[in-house]
């Protein structure tokens, strides 16, 4: 098995059962839609459900992603391309970071970290909060990278990656 892609940031005061009907509305999240659209074909999944625990997760699964929220202030997008694909293909990249940053938007928060799935649900699962990942993260893999391509090394026939990637942008 691979390791997937994650995007992580963070929210505040969300209404879930909203943000569901809301993330369904082309409309809102067109971006997120139109990358979604894509993967439908290549996935076993390709309907919309909720998985809630309210007082612990809010698990959105949607065609070709999951959207995972922690009662510690934290959502975690997932699924998607694999880490590497992520990395190493920049027009594959730049559609998931688009839709992430709409999602990302709505919650009116203007950093995203992409990191590997094994570090990104560990983060998610264990209920950190966006200080905790932050401070985690260093201690354990340096500083961010100063862009996604700083993460890996291509060698002719794979890839060896390392670290993680915090993307800032204007609201």
């Amino acid at each position: 098995m691979g390791v997937d892609f994650t995007a992580i940031f963070e929210y505040q005061n969300v209404e879930f059962n909203k943000f569901f009907i809301d993330i369904q509305n082309r409309d809102i999240f067109t971006c997120f839609h139109e990358y979604i659209e894509d993967k439908k074909a290549n996935v076993s999944h390709s309907g919309w459900s909720v998985d809630s625990n309210f007082s612990k997760y809010f698990e959105i699964h949607c065609p070709g992603m999951h959207i995972i929220f922690n009662k510690s202030g934290l959502c975690c997008i997932f699924g998607g391309p694999r880490w590497d694909y992520f990395l190493t293909n920049e027009s594959e990249r730049n559609r998931v970071s688009g839709a992430c940053m709409e999602v990302a938007k709505h919650f009116l928060t203007n950093e995203i970290i992409y990191l590997p799935d094994h570090y990104g649900l560990d983060y998610i699962y264990s209920d950190h909060n966006w200080d905790a990942l932050t401070k985690s993260l260093y201690r354990r893999l340096g500083k961010p990278r100063e862009s996604i391509e700083l993460i890996y090394k291509e060698y002719e026939d794979s890839i060896d990656t390392d670290g993680y990637y915090i993307d800032k942008f204007n609201m």
